[in-house]
């Protein structure tokens, strides 16, 4: 009898192990089927990985992000991590039961290593990306700005110069130094188009440049055609520079429209404008609004630097950076939106900053510098007040040129200079293209203080 009593028992217990058998072996086999499912995660093109891309995209406000793919890795990667220990140590276990678990749970452990060393060097590739500037967030409390002496300027003259019904689209302006030729951007034709100046001095359409095609990158999500190339011009190395802000990529042409090579392309370009060349031609800079910085990098598309901020107001920060100039000393110019102002930064240090007042987008702020003058200035083109403002850059005060009503011109979208100082300004509305020529001399007598822009 006793010994029925014990043989029942045993057999009771051997049947209360079996459910806890069970789910230790469901946790193992939990755990192999999340490292599958992060394993898929990474192959191009499988349903997980397209998943975290779109996931990526709508996260971080339509900029390519792998941050999703990263994390939601690593929630797979640990939970495989901790099925395969509970299995491995689970002492209830029969022995083959085990053994089983043991050699299946040091596999995972395995894959688990390959996995994070695959998310890890993805992670640093990432990384490796030099147009993902670190943010800067600790700025000093702008004191208010103080007004400058400024008055109207004198001895401007507006000539109507180009009237194209292409120029409804453009989108960017470059003029050669010699005015000998003016480039425009039409972002919905995908061109750059060259006017030409003939012997009678009237420009008449010349090569045509076409800048589009598929690049490195999808196009972001948001991306405005009609916005999409930007464009300046170097003599020194007869270069169009083409910025084309839905793929984020940077172009070297020709001046004759031959293509030379891809300077950059990065995710952290696009929705990028604004870009401009130092006089010497061996530094580019853009501004993206959508990242809030702008950056700084040779024409090799290396060496790159920039300064990006939390959105704000104070004395360094930025809040939608549009526009961009390089003077001869390699400080840059920041054109901002709603800040309205120009700031001025050597390296990452501020200097001073010029007010303009606020530009609504999809317009900007148009920047050109002159520093082959007595009194070097930097004009400064705000498209919402067709308002355009001189300041001296080693002294105080600025002059303003009033678009209103000049030659019937109903909008002044984007601005170049000459050689000489004079300014070509784009009427998008009707499509044509002006120039107003500035006497050399006129900023070397000071402005006399009257009133700051709003």
């Amino acid at each position: 009898m006793s010994g029925k009593t014990v043989k029942k028992t045993k057999t009771t217990k051997k049947a209360a192990k079996k459910p806890e058998q069970m789910q230790r072996e469901a946790l193992l086999g939990a755990g192999i089927a999340l490292m599958f499912l992060s394993g898929l995660s990474l192959i191009e093109g499988s349903f997980l990985n397209n998943f975290q891309a779109w996931l990526g995209f709508k996260l971080s406000g339509g900029i390519v992000s792998q941050k999703p793919l990263f994390i939601i890795n690593i929630i797979l990667l640990s939970a495989a991590l901790i099925a395969s220990i509970a299995a491995v140590y689970n002492r209830g276990m029969a022995d083959i039961s085990r053994r089983r678990a043991f050699i299946l749970g040091a596999a995972v452990v395995l894959l688990l290593i390959a996995q994070l060393g695959v998310i890890y060097s993805k992670k640093a590739a990432a990384k490796k990306d030099p147009f993902d500037i670190k943010l800067v967030y600790e700025f000093d409390h702008d004191p208010g700005y103080k007004g400058l002496p400024n008055e109207e300027a004198k001895g401007c003259t507006v000539s109507g110069l180009i009237s194209d019904a292409k120029l409804l689209n453009i989108s960017g302006l470059a003029v050669k130094k010699d005015g000998s030729a003016v480039f425009a951007a039409l972002s919905p034709d995908n061109m750059i188009v060259s006017y030409v100046r003939d012997k009678e001095g009237a420009y008449k359409k010349g090569i045509e440049i076409s800048a589009g095609g598929e690049g490195i990158f999808a196009p972001y999500e948001g991306c405005n055609p009609g916005r999409r190339l930007h464009i300046c011009a170097e003599e020194g190395i007869g270069a169009l520079f083409v910025l084309d802000s839905c793929l984020g990529e940077v172009k070297e042409f020709g001046m004759d429209g031959s293509f030379r090579k891809l300077i950059a392309a990065s995710p952290f370009l696009a929705g990028a404008g604004g870009i401009s060349a130092e006089e010497a031609g061996l530094r580019l800079a853009a501004a993206n609004p959508l990242l809030n910085y702008y950056v700084v990098f040779d024409i090799d598309g290396n060496n790159v630097k920039g300064h990006r901020t939390t959105r704000g107001f104070k004395l360094g920060e930025l809040d939608g950076p549009a526009s961009t100039a390089i003077d001869s000393k390699g400080r840059v110019y920041a054109g901002e939106l709603v800040n309205g102002r120009v700031q001025i930064f050597d390296g990452r240090r501020y200097e001073r900053y010029f007010r303009i007042g606020p530009v609504k987008e999809p317009d900007m702020p148009s920047l050109v510098l002159n520093e082959s003058v007595n009194n070097p200035y930097i004009a400064v083109l705000n498209p919402d007040r067709r308002q355009i403002f001189l300041f001296l850059l080693n002294g105080e005060g600025y002059r303003t040129i009033s678009l209103h009503g000049k030659e019937g011109m109903e909008s002044a979208v984007f601005m170049a200079a000459d050689g000489e100082g004079n300014l070509y300004i784009a009427d998008r509305k009707k499509g044509k293209i002006h120039k107003i020529t500035v006497p050399r001399d006129i900023m070397d007598t000071p402005p006399v203080f009257r009133r700051g822009p709003a």
